[in-house]
């Protein structure tokens, strides 16, 4: 279930995301598909760290190291495979509901993790600290609005985008990313996880039909 909604929620984030740009006005530099060059060198140092201890210690299937090579030039595959880590780092897979993981994930993407849990925290009034940890999970767990939830962080992120700086060069593009996100919410357009004990269960009454049919004289 966690990776289904994963990979649900990562192209929902890519839908909102341009493409190849190089913009003098972002502090990011040289950005593909929301993934800038020192991000993709800091997480490829990174994973490159944990591969060789896991190599070290002779574990199995040890994480594959990403290429040394310009974001300009990372295929689909390459770009998803960064987002699923980044999903993983962020403790993304630890909030059980997909549209307030979806806004979670979606917010660590343009703000970076510290300042997301903050704006989750916030909204969900809260000692606010920058931490995904035990308290944080299971105050987002326990509310029962969630829609409520999702809304209050996107209130709380526009607020942090008025306060920026460059709101007058991107604001309309933040804002009509909220707005998207909003709609996307109302419409509830991730898949629901399908039920496996109830496939299971639909296909032995089927088969039970077929053994039950009167055979053909």
């Amino acid at each position: 279930m966690e990776e289904y909604y994963c990979n649900a929620i990562i192209e929902l984030v890519l839908e909102s995301e341009g493409g190849k740009v190089n913009d003098p006005n972002d502090p990011g530099g040289k950005t593909n598909r929301g993934i800038t060059q020192k991000t993709y060198n800091d997480q490829r140092k990174e994973i490159m760290g944990q591969a060789n201890k896991q190599m070290a210690k002779k574990e199995k299937n040890p994480l594959k190291i990403p290429e040394d090579k310009d974001v300009f030039d990372l295929t689909d595959d390459e770009i998803k495979d960064f987002y699923k880590y980044q999903f993983k780092r962020f403790l993304a897979h630890e909030i059980k509901d997909p549209y307030t993981c979806y806004v979670y994930f979606d917010t660590c993407v343009l703000f970076g993790p510290n300042k997301a849990i903050k704006i989750l925290q916030l909204a969900c009034d809260i000692e606010s600290d920058g931490k995904l940890g035990p308290n944080t999970r299971a105050k987002v767990e326990q509310t029962i609005d969630q829609r409520g939830l999702q809304l209050t962080m996107l209130f709380f992120r526009e607020m942090e985008h008025e306060m920026s700086k460059n709101y007058g060069i991107y604001g309309k593009g933040w804002s009509n990313r909220i707005k998207k996100i909003t709609q996307q919410i109302e419409e509830g357009v991730i898949p629901k996880w399908p039920n496996d004990n109830a496939n299971k269960i639909v296909q032995l009454q089927q088969q039970q039909k077929v053994i039950n049919q009167p055979k053909k004289k």
